[in-house]
């Protein structure tokens, strides 16, 4: 797959409660997903910080979605694909620890997996 091979080996954070779900949790685990505890900032900022340095220290790259998550709805004037504010947490990251920022966008994704 043209995308990991430039990439090398990655991380990337999932939403706590999918890994609670048994099976789901198997397969996030296998794909490389880690916990993200996002209803508690503190806990979030120390998942995020733990995989950056995990990240750092094996030379693997993160995958993170920096708008946090999706809206539910589109509002009147928008299209399905509009972005959320982006949050602070991972250009932190990329900061600290020297890592480069590789843009990608993904469009059509309410219509495959819609959020919630």
């Amino acid at each position: 797959m043209e995308f990991k091979e430039e990439l090398g080996p990655w991380k990337a954070p999932g939403k706590e409660e999918l890994f609670k779900i048994p099976i789901f949790a198997s397969l996030l685990k296998a794909c490389n997903l880690i916990p993200l505890k996002r209803k508690n900032r503190q806990g979030a900022i120390k998942s995020i910080n733990e995989l950056g340095r995990y990240c750092k220290r094996e030379n693997y790259s993160i995958l993170i979605a920096p708008e946090g998550t999706r809206r539910r709805k589109p509002s009147v004037d928008d299209c399905e694909d509009n972005f959320l504010p982006f949050k602070k947490g991972p250009f932190h990251q990329a900061c600290d620890n020297n890592f480069a920022i590789m843009i990608i966008l993904m469009i059509g994704n309410r219509r495959i997996w819609p959020p919630g």
